[in-house]
């Protein structure tokens, strides 16, 4: 029995690395079935469910695993994982710390707190914090955090090097290509980004990000060529992360603001930006598009709603702050003409 869960363990290892985490889910269900208590069991389950979304499935399952051990530093740091993303970092950054208690040599744990002091407002602290991570196993997900905190710094460069240097350590690293990607997108080097997220999509054909990424780019190179072909790419590629994971706001967002470019597609893609929101309050990209696309139909106070939301939260969000002038000079435009007089009576 022992050796038939370690060879379907490494199945679901397989399957989860590979980004298919629902197969790697029903295979962890299946061994948990024939051994509840057993703790690797436990924690691939957790981090399917983390990886699916399912965060008080992650955390039941976490618990778990701290019933059976009570000194398991993976759960620990899954649980911290998981109310990270609930927003409250105080705890997660506790959580971290037990793990590291228990095991002071656990990269993961280490790479997560320093995730966590970056997001309380401790870019020092954070890439002290990953680059003990580093020192301890170079892991791929520790050196790509790293290049993340690099990135919103404006170290644009040091995050490329950095990403560059992961790649050389982890050739198989489909996160790294993936974030490579995102820089080269970002300085309009669409081609580059492309090939990026292809060489991650030949790693892990269901990396949902890589899918999504790869259809803004692909958005992004049809702008500037003018080439329905790539257009038609960029659809596909947008349908498809949606098909994998139907609740992935971003990408129902961007698809949402590219059905928008098409006449016979603007009310397809007003209901996609609209189901975006809705998924997902934060999704600020998808909120100013669809400010946008309110002010381009003449419903001038729901545009200036959203604008102020966007802006509300998102201070900087340039792009909100063009369509905020736009609708401010139209309800200028609209006080004008309505206490402008009907007629001119003569002397």
């Amino acid at each position: 029995m022992k050796s038939k869960i370690q060879k379907l363990l490494a199945d679901a290892l397989t399957n989860y690395e590979n980004g298919s985490y629902v197969e790697s889910l029903h295979q962890a269900e299946a061994m948990y079935s024939a051994s509840p208590r057993n703790i690797d069991v436990l924690i691939m389950l957790s981090a399917n469910h983390f990886q699916l979304c399912n965060l008080n499935e992650s955390m039941f399952y976490a618990q778990q695993c701290i019933r059976v051990d009570v000194t398991c530093s993976e759960a620990y740091v899954a649980l911290g994982n998981c109310i990270k993303e609930m927003g409250d970092l105080s705890s997660a950054f506790s959580f971290y710390q037990k793990a590291i208690r228990h095991n002071p040599r656990l990269s993961s744990a280490y790479s997560n707190l320093g995730l966590a002091h970056f997001m309380m407002g401790k870019p020092k602290e954070a890439i002290e914090t990953l680059q003990i991570a580093i020192l301890l196993d170079s892991s791929c997900d520790a050196m790509c955090n790293l290049a993340s905190v690099y990135k919103s710094q404006g170290r644009a460069n040091d995050a490329k090097n950095q990403l560059l240097t992961t790649i050389r350590c982890h050739p198989m690293c489909a996160i790294a290509l993936n974030n490579l990607g995102v820089l080269f997108h970002h300085n309009g080097d669409f081609d580059q980004a492309i090939d990026c997220y292809e060489q991650a999509l030949q790693i892990s054909p269901k990396f949902i990000d890589s899918i999504s990424n790869s259809g803004n780019a692909l958005y992004s190179l049809s702008k500037k060529i003018r080439d329905a072909d790539t257009v038609k790419k960029a659809k596909e590629r947008f349908k498809r992360a949606l098909e994998l994971r139907p609740g992935f706001a971003v990408a129902r967002g961007c698809y949402g603001a590219l059905l928008l470019e098409s006449a016979s597609s603007c009310k397809d893609g007003k209901r996609h930006l609209r189901m975006a929101t809705l998924q997902d309050e934060t999704c600020f990209d998808s909120l100013n598009n669809l400010s946008a696309l309110y002010f381009k139909h003449g419903d001038i106070d729901d545009s200036l709603k959203l604008c102020l939301r966007v802006l509300k939260q998102r201070p900087n969000h340039w792009c909100a702050y063009i369509n905020l002038g736009n609708v401010l000079k139209a309800k200028v435009r609209q006080r004008s003409i309505k206490y402008s007089p009907s007629h001119v009576r003569g002397n």
